[in-house]
């Protein structure tokens, strides 16, 4: 920070000044008869002479613009707006209109840097007057202008006045300001004819017919400069301001041109979450890679800036290959939302980890040419826990079932199992296969129209009869039970 001695000039004399320069100094000037400390209009540019035409000689087009808020006793005293990023502070004065207590010291900066913009020796609080520190300071992220005030005075109060620039084009029309109409004295209907510059600005702007604005970044090809083309800062000073932001990174042998746009964009604000859209032009992930990347992404606070807590939303664009790929993130669950034409959308999907959610009823899974559904690890389920469940195929279709066994259970006791063994098939009536009742390999037409094999008979062979009569006793039994009551179907040797 370059400065220049403390000055102290009268209130009357305030027309001297342009821009912090005072044209005389006269220490220990009392304030006018009658003057109090009320505030004045935040943000609004109150020195005539820098208002006028004027600034522009003295500054080369650049905008000069005004913080100007009371100050008291407190110890900490915050402007109600942000000197915005790239701002450079040319001027800061204390205007003493009540003397303050024995003791008191004065300083003016921002909340990391208390004195940056004028020291405690740079005023006399306990003198009324005006104390100006000329300078060229630049001013670094946005933030408030901080008054710190030691000594806890009993008495005191005045004014604290800071003078910034932003160098750049101007706008040619400001719809807003009270003199929109009216184009300052001389000026002509150009791209670079401007009205009179006010610090508060809430119309639109009006650019002629073809005309476009172009910014160009600073620095060199090598070593791009970080740009903030915009930035808004709402009326609550707690806030962080919404940001246009341009910045590059290298990654391995590319520089990586980023254009960030959002809330807290630059992430200065530490109290305050980030949430930004981003788009990286040239991202080199490893050597002889590169993507561009298109993603928004947010972070709780805004403490850790180069690295995001989440991106819930971005792709990725191979510029060798021309692959795409997109990716979603979710923490707690992700919505899928739908609705007719108008309106209202309601939720349709909804999946958690773990669970998918199906919402509307008569949902319908369909695919036009084959579906399947694959689980590479662990058990699959699919469940109608409150109505049936329909498994069909189409006529003359096969409906086929890979797997070693086929449990049915009923609330969860397995009731029935059918499993195949080598080349045969058995269903028996639990997990226990005593009982069970064999079916060879051969068809299933050979149950009714030639036999059924047990492979093992109850009982030994018995002796046939002579000349094909029947043998004298039958082989073995096989019980059946119908209905409860046990029969025995005897066995004889063929």
């Amino acid at each position: 920070m370059e400065t220049n001695k403390r000055e102290v000039v009268s209130r009357r004399d305030l027309l001297g000044v342009i821009g912090g320069a005072a044209s005389a100094a006269l220490t220990g000037c009392a304030p006018e008869a009658g003057q109090t400390a009320s505030p004045e209009a935040i943000g609004s540019t109150t020195d005539k002479l820098v208002a006028g035409s004027t600034v522009d000689s003295l500054f080369g087009f650049a905008l000069v613009q005004e913080i100007r808020f009371p100050i008291s006793t407190a110890a900490i005293q915050a402007s109600g707006t942000f000197i915005p990023a790239g701002g450079i502070v040319t001027s800061a004065r204390l205007d003493i209109v009540t003397p303050y207590s024995a003791g008191a010291a004065v300083q003016v900066g921002q909340s990391a840097t208390a004195s940056q913009l004028m020291s405690a020796s740079d005023s006399n609080p306990q003198v009324a007057g005006l104390y100006v520190v000329d300078q060229d300071t630049p001013w670094g992220p946005p933030a408030a202008v901080v008054v710190s005030v030691t000594g806890a005075p009993g008495e005191g109060a005045g004014f604290c006045i800071v003078s910034y620039i932003i160098s750049g084009p101007q706008i040619q029309r400001d719809t807003g300001s009270p003199d929109a109409a009216t184009l300052e004295a001389g000026a002509s209907e150009t791209p670079n004819a401007i009205n009179k510059p006010y610090a508060t600005w809430r119309g639109g702007i009006n650019l002629p017919s073809g005309y476009g604005v172009t910014l160009m970044q600073g620095g060199t090809v090598e070593l791009p400069s970080l740009e903030y083309p915009l930035t808004i800062q709402p009326r609550d000073p707690a806030k962080a301001p919404f940001q246009l932001r341009l910045a590059s990174t290298q990654f391995n042998s590319t520089n990586d041109d980023v254009l960030y746009y959002g809330y807290n964009a630059d992430a200065a604000n530490p109290t305050e979450p980030v949430c930004r859209f981003g788009i990286e032009q040239d991202y080199e992930p490893s050597p002889g890679v590169h993507w561009l990347e298109c993603y928004i992404e947010t972070t709780q606070f805004g403490s850790n800036p180069g690295v995001p807590t989440y991106r819930p939303i971005g792709f990725v664009l191979d510029r060798l290959t021309g692959g795409l790929s997109m990716a979603l993130q979710y923490t707690t669950f992700l919505n899928i939302l739908g609705g007719p034409i108008g309106g209202p959308a309601t939720q349709q999907i909804k999946i958690q980890d773990g669970m998918t959610t199906l919402v509307p009823s008569n949902y319908v899974l369909r695919a036009l040419d084959g579906l399947s559904f694959e689980n590479l690890a662990g058990d699959i389920s699919i469940e109608s826990p409150y109505g049936n469940l329909t498994l069909a195929s189409g006529h003359d279709k096969v409906m086929s079932m890979i797997a070693d066994a086929i449990e049915i259970t009923t609330g969860g006791v397995a009731q029935a199992i059918f499993d195949t063994n080598v080349s045969a098939a058995r269903f028996y009536p639990n997990i226990d296969d005593t009982g069970s009742v064999g079916i060879s390999g051969q068809a299933w037409s050979t149950i009714f129209t030639h036999a059924i094999n047990v492979s093992t008979p109850p009982s030994p062979t018995a002796t046939s009869g002579a000349n094909g009569a029947p043998p004298a006793q039958v082989a073995g039994y096989m019980a059946i039970t119908v209905n409860g009551t046990e029969y025995m179907v005897p066995l004889y040797n063929p």
